[in-house]
């Protein structure tokens, strides 16, 4: 099955209505007696590509129908990547790599996880893939020289067919070739700005334009061969991307007499944009921040609704249309995270514990059954998937999901 909504349509369900085992313990990954789940750590870098053997189980887990994979960044300064996979109706979570060194996913297709390695003491810059289905990993490039010349975030995205990597890093935007670790530099634009892909489509790479200072200005779509750069959505302060690469949900300030949050405006407005079309108005609320959390193919969004102090009607919302439903309440801002669409009606959702970021316990991945129309007798369920306990900034990265191996 390619989808967890498969999963949940023919699965066996558990109280909250979605079949699903999780871990009773951070890291401990939950198993099925046909095929015990297993922890594999990354064997240590290389200075060239090459191919290490990570110790396997019979059969490895990961030739299973594989929903998504995701990393979990924790305060020490370590991290560990976990894979969920979907077999005879029960979602299983796995601890793919242990939390032995800070890494963070940036991308996963076709069977390859893209990462970014950055040792015990977070001062190298180590760009990492893993092959599920055979089980390897290989060091694909060093980026110590790039990222120390021009610090910023590092992002990466994969092919279409999981052969290749662009990476934006130190204003440059590079494409490796997985197999040889051969690359070239794309010249997409201004070296002033800082170039954050999103998705490689098959009609490009969309990226996002970023200056030094303050949040994002377009998405734009970029040639892989050629670099040349179109502009697809302007202006873009902060959003989410479909998976096809055609609906955006875009969060913007409107003036609406509230003034500027701690540093930078509100973004008190929430828009849809489908291609080159107008804008629709979605949500727009004064002194509010609404933070995009994914947006699907059929223009269905998945958001926060935060503000400072709390208020009562803050939350994790879904809007389908200009009809804005909440899902799920929140006690402060920032406790729910980064979440993918995994369905029409459920999501994977990251989520702070401990009642406020300073006080945080605890962060975990929930499955959130969705309900798009409460008055229909729809009810929104959580199912914990995994929990990892530790104090601010623990914290979940990217979530990708990226369907069956099988």
């Amino acid at each position: 099955m390619s989808t967890l909504a498969g999963l949940v349509a023919c699965g066996p369900t558990s109280a909250t209505g979605h079949a699903v085992a999780s871990p009773s313990a951070p890291f401990v990954a939950a198993a099925s007696p046909a095929s015990p789940s297993v922890s594999v750590p990354l064997s240590s870098s290389s200075p060239s590509p090459s191919l290490v053997p990570l110790p396997q189980t019979d059969p490895p887990p990961y030739r299973r129908a594989v929903v998504a994979v995701y990393g979990v960044g924790m305060a020490s300064g370590r991290g560990a990547i976990h894979v969920l996979t979907a077999t005879d109706g029960v979602l299983t979570d796995h601890l793919l790599q242990a939390p032995d060194r800070f890494r963070g996913v940036l991308d996963a297709k076709a069977g390859v996880v893209l990462e970014m390695d950055m040792g015990l003491d977070a001062r190298t810059f180590d760009l990492v893939t893993v092959e599920l289905t055979r089980g390897t990993s290989r060091h694909l490039a060093n980026l110590d020289g790039l990222q120390y010349a021009a610090q910023g975030d590092i992002a990466g995205v994969l092919s279409p067919d999981g052969s290749q990597a662009a990476v934006g890093v130190g204003h440059k935007l590079l494409v490796y070739t997985l197999a040889t670790g051969a690359n070239m530099e794309l010249k997409a634009g201004s070296s002033s700005k800082w170039f954050v892909p999103l998705r490689w489509m098959p009609d490009g790479i969309y990226a996002s334009e970023v200056p030094y200072e303050g949040p994002a200005l377009d998405v734009i779509r970029i040639a892989p061969r050629t670099g040349d750069a179109t502009v697809v959505y302007s202006p873009t302060p902060f959003f989410a991307l479909s998976p096809d690469g055609g609906i955006a949900a875009v969060a913007t300030n409107t003036d609406l007499g509230d003034g500027h949050g701690v540093r930078f405006q509100w973004f008190n407005t929430l828009t849809e944009r489908a291609g080159s079309s107008r804008a629709t108005l979605v949500v727009q609320q004064k002194a509010r921040n609404f933070l995009p959390v994914d947006v699907d193919a059929a223009g269905r969004i998945l958001y926060q609704s935060d503000t400072d102090p709390p208020t009562s009607d803050m939350g994790l919302y879904l809007a389908v249309g200009r009809r804005a439903v909440r899902q799920l309440s929140a006690q402060f801002s920032g406790e729910w995270g980064p979440g993918v669409f995994v369905g029409p009606s459920s999501a994977l959702v990251s989520r702070i514990r401990g009642g406020g970021l300073v006080t945080e316990t605890a962060v975990e991945v929930d499955l959130v059954n969705l309900c798009g129309d409460a008055s229909a007798g729809c009810k929104v369920t959580t199912t914990t998937i995994s929990s990892t306990s530790g104090t601010w900034p623990t914290q979940v990265g990217h979530v990708v999901v990226i369907g069956s191996l099988a």
